[in-house]
């Protein structure tokens, strides 16, 4: 299936109401970024790709799976919120304070 058919398929998915409830979308999107992914759903070289007679290969593939990623959150929006918190002062405050530790970058 083509990929503007698949995101499509997935945008059908959800039940659109008529509000924007900024702070949720964000609350939500911190919370599954700091649960991070897996090491093992990251791209990569499978690990039969990677000779064990190759140090080298093998040194390159355990620096890469063992590295860190710094989560970013790009959040899109058709408008103002009006669900919940409307106050964007507040809102940014909130998720001021709930982007503690290993920050994400947000882009809005």
């Amino acid at each position: 299936m083509p990929i503007d058919k698949r995101c499509e398929y997935s945008l059908n998915k959800y039940n659109l109401s008529s509000g924007t409830n900024i702070y949720d979308a964000l609350k939500n999107a911190l919370k599954i970024a700091k649960a991070g992914v897996p090491a093992e759903k990251l791209a990569g070289p499978e690990k039969n790709e990677t000779s064990v007679d190759d140090p080298q290969k093998q040194a390159e593939s355990n620096s890469k799976s063992n590295q860190k990623l710094r989560p970013i959150i790009i959040f899109l929006t058709d408008g103002e919120p009006t669900v919940r918190e409307t106050r964007l002062h507040k809102i940014q405050t909130a998720v001021n304070e709930l982007n503690d530790g290993d920050k994400a970058a947000i882009f809005r």
